[in-house]
């Protein structure tokens, strides 16, 4: 199971055990971020070689103003 899926697990475990009842509305934005922004960094390494480094941001929610 990766990071990704184990956050979406614990998420579900915790909105499960809510005494009161709970919209099924706040928890979507939570297992499923808004934007997802992928970049590719390439770099020489010290034997001459270059490797491609990915990089990952995501983002779920701007309500409070734009992502910083």
């Amino acid at each position: 199971m990766s990071l990704y899926e184990s956050v979406q697990q614990n998420l579900k475990e915790v909105f499960s055990h809510l005494q009161d009842d709970y919209d099924e509305n706040l928890l979507q934005p939570l297992l499923h971020p808004q934007k997802i922004i992928e970049v590719s960094i390439p770099v020489q390494m010290d034997d001459g070689s270059t490797k491609i480094f990915i990089g990952y941001r995501s983002q779920h929610n701007n309500n409070r103003g734009p992502y910083k």
